[in-house]
């Protein structure tokens, strides 16, 4: 039952008991539309989480760090080429 995020369950519960409490003639109909959205809204509140885990300081200035090492290794490189006269040699394809 890792997929299930107990906020959702929690929530989906509550609007369940409140439509048996309030309405009991829509109770099958409002458990079988909590049992339906059950995963997807739990996937979408562990993906909003994650967005906010990945978006720290340290991480952008890690990648940035990497961007910028790897703008240098590709003008090294194009310099380096343009140097020689030789072409380019031929891509290998998988």
């Amino acid at each position: 039952m890792k997929c299930l995020d107990k906020r959702v369950l929690i929530g989906l519960g509550a609007l369940v008991l409140a439509v048996l409490v309030l309405a009991p003639q829509w109770a099958a109909p409002a458990l079988v539309i909590a049992v339906v959205l059950v995963c997807p809204a739990s996937m979408m509140l562990m993906m909003r989480g994650m967005r906010g885990a990945s978006c720290s300081a340290e991480t952008a200035d890690a990648q940035g760090d990497e961007l910028a090492r790897l703008r240098a290794e590709a003008e090294r490189l194009r310099a380096e080429r343009g140097r020689t006269d030789e072409p380019a040699p031929p891509r290998k394809e998988d």
